[in-house]
């Protein structure tokens, strides 16, 4: 069954998630596109196989033939949207952050309904790699993880509105998180600056425990990559078009292959409709962790 989809918000990012839902399409994963923008200058031109457009969330949540939505707007009108979604049964993608202010997300999350299925945009837990490394440390490849860098610089100049801890910082605290860290949140940090164009942590804990984020807009460089220090060695994933994973003993550099066929976007969607499709109640990443993940950015915005 090919589900029909409503894409709320069409900006660059949203710009992306189309590009995603029309391949999709093609393939037949899914049946009707509705794309809806309160700026009706980003709904012309579309390309012919979007169904219909719409200006107003509500003439969108009210389509009887609509099955799932997702929301791409910025983060300060993601939780009243996903609330109205929500309330017309349907499924609902939101992408990250859940909200910009913190002291809201608290009680949203507590108050979500158990047949909710909310799926949160933390796009690199369905890259290959974030997967591959996880079945890594499964098998001990690197023995206990003690560290945790995670890099995201780029050249491009800062959204309007947006905040480098919640916008690009926050996938390293998921991560941390996905990885068993976040005992680190308690940790006074050795080292913090939090600016609207760049973030820096640095916190150190017991048994030599450490996680390093470093981010920025306006930077001299593009980076992306992720490192785990484990007691035997560390893994190295870096991003990008052409990502690569690394397996570091300390003698040698080994190379680890891993599969780079299906974009992380595409799997995320995959994995909405997938939900969706089910029918059974799913919040992912979980309300414990997107929890931790709000009181985390909590203590450090205090």
């Amino acid at each position: 069954m090919a589900l029909n989809v409503g894409l709320v918000g069409h900006g660059r990012w949203g710009s992306r998630h189309l590009d995603t839902l029309l391949t999709l399409k093609k393939s037949g994963k899914i049946g009707s596109i509705f794309v809806c923008d309160t700026d009706e200058k980003k709904l012309r031109n579309l390309p012919p196989e979007v169904d219909a457009t719409y200006s107003t969330s509500q003439d969108l949540f009210n389509l009887k033939s609509l099955d799932c939505v997702a929301i791409v707007t910025p983060p300060n009108t993601h939780l009243e949207l996903a609330s109205q979604a929500i309330e017309k049964g349907l499924p609902v993608f939101v992408e990250k952050p859940l909200s910009d202010q913190m002291a809201d997300v608290s009680d949203f999350l507590d108050s979500l309904h158990p047949e909710t299925t909310l799926i949160s945009g933390f796009l690199l837990r369905h890259h290959h790699g974030i997967q591959a490394i996880q079945q890594l440390l499964s098998n001990h490849k690197i023995g206990a993880l003690r560290e945790l860098h995670y890099y995201r610089t780029t050249k491009r100049d800062r959204p309007k509105g947006a905040q480098a801890m919640t916008t690009l910082g926050i996938h390293g605290f998921d991560l941390a998180i996905l990885f068993g860290m976040d005992e680190l949140m308690l940790v006074k940090p050795y080292e913090f600056i939090s600016e609207p164009s760049k973030m820096k942590l640095d916190a150190r804990g017991p048994r030599d425990t450490r996680i390093l984020i470093d981010v920025s807009w306006n930077a001299a460089e593009e980076k992306r990559n992720l490192t785990l220090v484990g007691e035997q060695g560390e893994l190295v994933l870096t991003f990008g078009s052409t990502p690569h994973l690394a397996f570091n003993s300390g003698e040698a550099t080994q190379s680890l292959p891993f599969s780079n066929d299906t974009t992380p976007l595409t799997l995320e969607w995959e994995f909405f409709l997938t939900a969706a499709l089910s029918g059974t109640p799913t919040v992912y990443p979980s309300k414990m962790d997107l929890l931790l993940l709000n009181r985390w950015l909590s203590i450090l915005a205090q």
